[in-house]
């Protein structure tokens, strides 16, 4: 737990020799969206379809199963067999998602922009709940718990590089990100969905474990997804963004996601 409270992180309690065995993850207790659509499609076409036509989460339906599936498990509370998983999770985040329009306002352009993104695709979740029946109506309107689930996938899942899926693997959700070459663990999956995880190099005991998020170039990603700053980053925020350009600059190149500025 970092000095504040607020981080819950994984560090090594003894030496780890280079590619040693960190972590062996069964297949059984990974949460995947293939897996939660199996188990809920019957109930959640409806709700499917609704984000299949939104601007914003169209791309997300695999997160969506997984954000019903974190809901599902929480309403279970200790009869769930993720109960002591989901009770170790962070309560605090501060990704896109959880701001407040004070925040984005804050934020530099192309930053809030991103950051925006998060906040319209929970409401979008949040409304396609309406068409869930195996939900309570509590869970449903609790707005505090709602962005925490989605939180809660959108800052720990994997995706899958044999397959594509999207997957929240328990235990392993707890490695940090590593900015540039602070990535001290790395990922992988078997034929059968098991994940292990292997030290990079050799690492010291009380030595933070961790992996990497994403382009660690782009800072604004990071800040919207995950809700952090990354010190380690080569570049920092696009200052300018150009409302409704036109085709002329587009065909010049104009894309905010690259105006950062080395340091």
């Amino acid at each position: 737990v970092s000095e504040d409270g607020v981080d819950v992180y994984a560090i090594s309690n003894q030496n780890i020799p280079a590619e040693s065995p960190i972590l062996a993850i069964p297949s059984d207790i990974i949460l995947t969206g293939n897996k939660a659509r199996e188990e809920f499609v019957d109930y959640a076409y409806n709700a499917e379809q609704m984000l299949l036509t939104s601007a914003d989460a169209s791309d997300r339906v695999p997160q969506f199963y997984l954000f019903l599936k974190v809901l599902k498990e929480y309403e279970m509370g200790m009869d769930s067999a993720w109960y002591t998983w989901l009770n170790s999770l962070p309560r605090y985040h501060s990704n896109g998602a959880s701001m407040t329009d004070f925040c984005f306002g804050c934020l530099p352009p192309y930053a809030a922009e991103v950051s925006l993104v998060e906040k319209r695709c929970l409401r979008q979740f949040v409304q396609s709940l309406s068409e869930i029946p195996f939900l309570s109506d509590r869970t449903k309107q609790n707005e505090v718990l709602t962005t925490w689930a989605f939180s809660i996938v959108h800052t720990r899942y994997f995706t899958v590089p044999n397959n594509g899926d999207v997957c929240i693997v328990p235990m392993a959700d707890f490695f940090n990100h590593g900015g540039v070459e602070e990535e001290e663990v790395n990922i992988s999956y078997d034929d059968n969905g098991n994940c292990f995880a292997y030290s990079n190099y050799d690492i010291t005991a009380g030595q933070p474990l961790r992996i990497c998020y994403g382009d660690p170039t782009n800072p604004s990603n990071l800040l919207a997804r995950y809700g952090f700053l990354d010190e380690s980053s080569p570049a920092t925020f696009c200052k300018y963004v150009i409302p409704n350009p036109s085709q002329e600059v587009l065909e010049l190149g104009y894309d905010p996601s690259r105006m950062l500025f080395l340091q």
